[in-house]
């Protein structure tokens, strides 16, 4: 169905209230490492990618819970768009 394939990497940074700042930054370079480390071209368009940078954390509850909510929608779509048996 798709001539291309992409990979959707969703992921969850449960940050508690009471962390520092620091602490936050540390596990956020944590998490940067380990999706550079998988060597995926980031963006919409594997032609043309973008640098990780380009997707930035997000700290604001309002914003962050539109892209949690675009991942809500997409995975069931995705899903069921996939053939049985291919992966």
């Amino acid at each position: 169905m798709f001539g291309t394939r992409h990979v959707i990497v969703p992921f969850e940074l449960q940050v508690k209230s009471y962390l520092d700042e620091s602490v936050v930054q540390e596990r956020i370079c944590e998490v940067h490492k380990a999706l550079l480390r998988g060597r995926l071209p980031f963006g919409a368009r594997a032609a043309q990618p973008m640098t990780l940078e380009t997707y930035g954390f997000k700290h604001d509850k309002k914003e962050y819970n539109v892209y949690w909510d675009v991942r809500k929608g997409l995975i069931p779509i995705v899903g069921a768009a996939r053939e049985t048996g291919l992966y």
